[in-house]
């Protein structure tokens, strides 16, 4: 399986969003997909902050001729699809969906899904939450060093429990 992001460029008629060039880009491990995305977002922000000022001066003398971008790094503008979890991606191109049944082995090709057709009733879903209360300062974060736990609790199936309930004084 494959992690891809699309890479967004911008052209001469970037007046019309709706025709934009796209690149995909797939990689062989997640890890490889997450470091060429740390060095693309910089290159997008970069980018486009050059095309804001751009528009605006552009906006401000009318009539200059556009420079072209010496290297195609310069036109991408765009990320898409990189922001999608790993596990969000995999069910998605794997066609897994929550309540289906399905026989999982792993060999030494990978990872092999098979949907159990012969199961007509869907699995039950569970849903675990918790929550945990504190103290803080305001608009930050919990530090564990000085902020104390008032409670903390948690529920599954719409069935809740209580761990923790502490007045504070």
């Amino acid at each position: 399986m494959h992690s891809d992001i699309f890479v967004c460029f911008w052209t001469e008629n970037h007046l019309s969003a709706l025709h934009k060039p796209y690149l995909k880009l797939s990689f062989d491990t997640v890890q490889q997909l997450i470091d060429v995305k740390s060095d693309l977002l910089h290159v997008v922000q970069r980018n486009q902050e050059k095309f804001d000022a751009a528009e605006a001066y552009e906006s401000i003398i009318a009539g200059k001729r556009e420079q072209r971008p010496q290297d195609f790094v310069d036109c991408i503008v765009d990320l898409r699809e990189y922001d999608a979890p790993y596990h969000v991606r995999f069910a998605i191109d794997n066609d897994v969906r929550c309540g289906q049944w399905y026989d999982v082995s792993v060999s030494s090709t990978g990872l092999m899904l098979e949907k159990r057709t012969d199961l007509l009733q869907r699995a039950e879903v569970h849903v675990c939450a918790f929550d945990i209360e504190t103290t803080k300062l305001p608009l930050k974060f919990p530090d564990a060093e000085y902020d104390l736990i008032m409670m903390i609790s948690y529920m599954v199936d719409g069935q809740g429990y209580l761990i923790i309930n502490r007045e504070l004084s």
